[in-house]
């Protein structure tokens, strides 16, 4: 049995999401006479579709989705990765080797392709890390720098709009200024000489 789980290990490394990344990609089909095992072997290579299929190695990009879809099947989904770390003796949380800056990406993961039931699971084993990555202090400086860019802004927008009232009133006020003129001011503006 142990070399069936070496096997199991050479396709699918489930220790860390790195050991999964390079863990086998390319190998097609791998036969073993215990189906336990065998279950999770063919789990770890059935996104290897490229390899079935033909798809040539060089559909870069066709590869990195396998790769990627076998570590959200494997690694992120907690019956599964529970099953594979306990034939592969492998004791910790995969949320405990992920930087915790990155733990909201991963979770957006699970809630995106196993649900809110496996969301739960991966929340209730990463709360404490989660809120261990929020600084109050430097939200607070950064809510004080936000407000007092904001406040710049609308010092600044507030004397561009009195200048504009200012030339507003300005312009007013010599137009009012026109229509009370005299009509004898007015006449000797003209040409028109009073008697």
């Amino acid at each position: 049995k142990s070399g069936h789980i070496m096997l199991l290990t050479l396709v699918n490394d489930i220790s860390t999401i790195e050991a999964t990344l390079q863990s086998n990609h390319t190998l097609k089909v791998l036969e073993v006479d215990d189906d336990e095992i065998q279950e999770h072997i063919n789990l770890a290579t059935r996104g290897m579709l490229s390899a079935r299929w033909g798809i040539p190695d060089c559909d870069v990009e066709r590869k990195e989705q396998e790769i990627l879809w076998k570590v959200v099947q494997t690694q992120l989904h907690s019956e599964t990765r529970a099953r594979f770390a306990a034939l592969q003796g492998v004791y910790h949380s995969v949320y405990s080797v992920i930087d915790p800056r990155f733990l909201p990406e991963y979770l957006a993961e699970v809630d995106e392709f196993h649900g809110q039931g496996e969301l739960y699971i991966a929340l209730k084993s990463v709360m404490s890390e989660l809120f261990s990555t929020v600084n109050r202090k430097e939200c607070i400086r950064q809510q004080v720098a936000s407000c007092s860019q904001q406040i710049g802004y609308y010092f600044k927008r507030r004397r561009e709009l009195k200048s504009q009232l200012e030339a507003i009133e300005a312009a007013e006020g010599s137009v009012l200024s026109a229509g009370t003129e005299s009509p004898r001011i007015k006449r000797r503006r003209a040409g028109y000489q009073t008697p």
